[in-house]
């Protein structure tokens, strides 16, 4: 592994290495540049613990994510709400642990999955489409699984919340409106994306269905697939 590593010399990479390592060099008061060969090595044994702090910290979150989601969907199930006493420690407590893990590294992976969760989502709450439970629910779960993990949960959930719609419109005998009001609601869309009048959960004849089953069904499948 070693011998194909050294053999690599693209001149992207080679850039790389002279910008992460020149004040490696100025410091060590080198006066040549350190050999290519040695910057590789160095670059990918530098990647290889990132990625073993993301390993570690994919461990640590996977309990204390498993608790929070199973009460939520209890809660949501129950009354169609995320109780803040639930989230927001979770939320403050990701970024704490993120830097006990992995430092500042890990601080970094916890704001972009914070970020990432809080933009998708509350475009999607702005949209009318997700309640603000959800998406404190889905950007406090970012900040301690981080923006790579986080972006195959939400994959899996958004194809699972729409089984789950399916499987609960046929239920219900509404489906034929479900998928009426969806060809609508993309239709309004042509003049620009904006919040539907009629379509929306803040309507008062809107069905709304408990969204966090879906969450919690991509959120933990996401901690068996494999993230760098």
């Amino acid at each position: 592994m070693i011998g194909s590593l050294l053999t690599k010399g693209v001149n992207g990479r080679e850039q790389g290495v002279w910008r992460d390592f020149s004040k490696y060099r100025v410091w060590k008061g080198l006066a040549e540049p350190i050999p290519l060969e040695l910057g590789l090595l160095l670059l990918d044994i530098r990647s290889l613990w990132e990625e073993s702090e993301i390993l570690e910290m994919h461990s640590v979150a996977w309990w204390p994510t498993l608790v929070v989601v199973a009460v939520a969907t209890f809660t949501d199930i129950r009354s169609r709400r995320v109780p803040n006493w639930l989230v927001l420690p979770f939320m403050a407590a990701g970024p704490v642990v993120s830097i006990v893990v992995a430092g500042g590294h890990g601080l970094w992976e916890s704001f972009l999955g914070w970020g990432l969760a809080a933009l998708v989502f509350g475009f999607l709450n702005w949209l009318g489409g997700m309640g603000m439970g959800d998406v404190k629910l889905m950007a406090a779960i970012g900040a301690w699984i981080g923006p790579h993990q986080l972006f195959i949960a939400m994959i899996v959930t958004f194809l699972a919340g729409g089984l789950m719609a399916i499987v609960w419109s046929v239920s219900k005998g509404f489906a034929g409106e479900l998928f009426g009001n969806t060809g609508a609601l993309v239709g309004s869309w042509r003049g620009g994306i904006k919040p539907h009048k009629e379509l929306n959960l803040s309507h008062p004849s809107a069905r709304k269905m408990p969204y966090v089953p879906a969450i919690a069904i991509g959120v933990l499948l996401s901690f068996f697939a494999k993230v760098k």
